[in-house]
């Protein structure tokens, strides 16, 4: 009987050690981190931000089909020369050591009725390279417009692309942006994910990313924009493409 009270009293302890360090001190632990992640925006911009990922984090991407990515591929050629969509996801890209693992994307919130959807092409050393847009119906898997394509620069760079097509409140969209390298499309680099039309008052990832790029096309020397556009790349595991410039329209 003493040593069933003994064991009792053993996983007791156990477990209320548990809980104080995972409900008690770790919390505090990622409020700090988040926190620094987000220095230079207002009390009210980092809870609108924090609102927003939960929204989006909380979707669970199994109901939603098949898996997404923000980079193409996850060979061991360097990320530089690797397509990365600038959206949230797991896990850090930089294009500055070996691509070992492959970044899925999570589902990104807009209030922007016909969005901009921002993407790091690097240089491929082709002339006259085209890139295809194309964003379909998540439920009915339907392209709904004819595939978009764009002239890429022959430098590294990140570049926006617009969706003529609007978004409707309530539904879930599939975008896909494939680098036409090849006549294959299994082998051209390709990134896809989803989005999603929200309230502007969230302040969702999209709006805020096209805002912080659209204000540096204008100023593009603004410390101020430059560190906020670091800190926003730098809360998705993005900043290491943060110096590369913005293709401006």
């Amino acid at each position: 009987m003493l040593r069933v009270r003994a064991f009792l009293k053993i996983i007791f302890v156990s477990l209320f050690l548990y809980l104080l360090t995972n409900f008690l001190f770790y919390p505090h632990q990622i409020k700090a981190e988040s926190s620094q992640a987000f220095q230079g925006f207002s009390d009210s911009e980092r809870e609108q931000i924090y609102s927003i990922n939960r929204l989006t984090k909380q979707s669970d991407d199994a109901d939603l089909g098949r898996p997404t990515s923000r980079v193409s591929g996850g060979g061991r050629s360097p990320c530089i020369t690797t397509l990365v969509a600038l959206v949230p996801g797991s896990g850090t890209v930089n294009p500055r050591q070996e691509c070992t693992l492959l970044s899925s994307s999570e589902l990104g919130g807009t209030s922007i009725v016909n969005p901009t959807l921002w993407f790091y092409v690097p240089n491929y050393s082709k002339p006259e390279l085209y890139a295809e847009f194309v964003l379909i119906d998540n439920d009915s898997e339907r392209q709904i417009f004819s595939p978009i394509l764009v002239q890429l620069s022959e430098k590294a760079s990140i570049i926006g692309i617009h969706s003529p097509y609007s978004l409707s409140a309530g539904k879930i969209y599939r975008w896909s942006f494939e680098i036409l390298v090849t006549n294959s499309p299994t082998e051209n680099p390709t990134v896809d994910g989803r989005i999603t039309l929200v309230s502007a008052g969230s302040y969702p990832w999209h709006d805020r990313l096209t805002s912080l790029a659209e204000s540096l096309c204008a100023s593009p020397t603004d410390i101020n924009l430059n560190t906020r556009w670091s800190q926003l790349l730098n809360s998705e595991g993005l900043v290491e493409l943060s110096d590369f410039p913005i293709i401006c329209q």
